[in-house]
C-alpha cells in the first residue's frame, strides 16, 4: 500500500465499494474474505460504522450500508 494512504481508510472506502458492487447484506466474515482483511480490523471498522448510522443490521443479523 502506499505509504501516503491511511490504511484503515483505505478499508474503510473498500467496504463502501464491496456493499456498492453486492447491493445486497452481508456478514461479517463475507465481508472479511471478500476483501481479505484481518477480522479484528473488520469487525473493528464495522462496529464503528454501525454506530456512526453508516451501516445498519438486517433483521437476518446481516450488515447493509
Amino acid at each position: 500500500m502506499d505509504m501516503d494512504v491511511v490504511e484503515s481508510a483505505a478499508r474503510v472506502i473498500k467496504i463502501f465499494e464491496y456493499f456498492a458492487e453486492i447491493r445486497r447484506p452481508a456478514t461479517v466474515t463475507e465481508i472479511n474474505r471478500a476483501l481479505k482483511m484481518p477480522q479484528s480490523s473488520t469487525t473493528k471498522i464495522l462496529h464503528t460504522l454501525l454506530k456512526l448510522g453508516y451501516l445498519h443490521l438486517a433483521a437476518t443479523r446481516h450488515l447493509r450500508a
